[in-house]
């Protein structure tokens, strides 16, 4: 269960922030005859946009959208993944940047708590953690109907 929408409310209320406006920026239309720039070549420049980022992940211009590269910082754990830079495929321009160093506290909170689901908090040993629990529940799940089905067996009179 998810109760984003109600955190970030009472979050954005004290700072006064507000809704959060989402920018639209136009991309350039193609020449005709025009190449896209190759996903390498989208990724070489969102990481010469930041220096010392390693990419991890990058969205294709499908349907005539842009390239999107997710980059991370090695010692970044916590906000270290919101790290995103959009490139026109056409002429191999930053449309826009989403890094973690901008993030306003409700995102920040936001980050912490996804980080804390998806064990990156505390590097390898809380994602070791995270696996345990994730192996662990079925197994709750089913001593459990066990122990019910036991239960029942035993007070049931004949």
């Amino acid at each position: 269960m998810g109760f984003e929408d109600e955190i970030t409310f009472l979050l954005d209320k004290p700072a006064g922030s507000g809704s959060v406006q989402v920018q639209t920026i136009a991309r350039s239309e193609p020449a005709p005859g025009a190449i896209q720039i190759t996903p390498d070549q989208a990724v070489a420049i969102a990481s010469a946009r930041l220096p010392g980022a390693v990419p991890y992940r990058v969205q294709m211009p499908k349907y005539g959208g842009s390239y999107v590269v997710a980059l991370t910082f090695p010692d970044g754990r916590i906000a270290g993944e919101r790290n995103s830079i959009s490139i026109d495929p056409w002429n191999g321009k930053i449309i826009s940047t989403a890094l973690s160093a901008e993030l306003t506290h409700r995102e920040r909170f936001m980050a912490v708590n996804e980080s804390i689901h998806t064990g990156t908090i505390f590097g390898t040993p809380s994602r070791v953690i995270v696996a345990m629990v994730s192996i662990l529940l079925p197994i709750q799940a089913v001593s459990g109907l066990i122990m019910w089905f036991r239960r029942a067996r035993i007070v049931r009179p004949n």
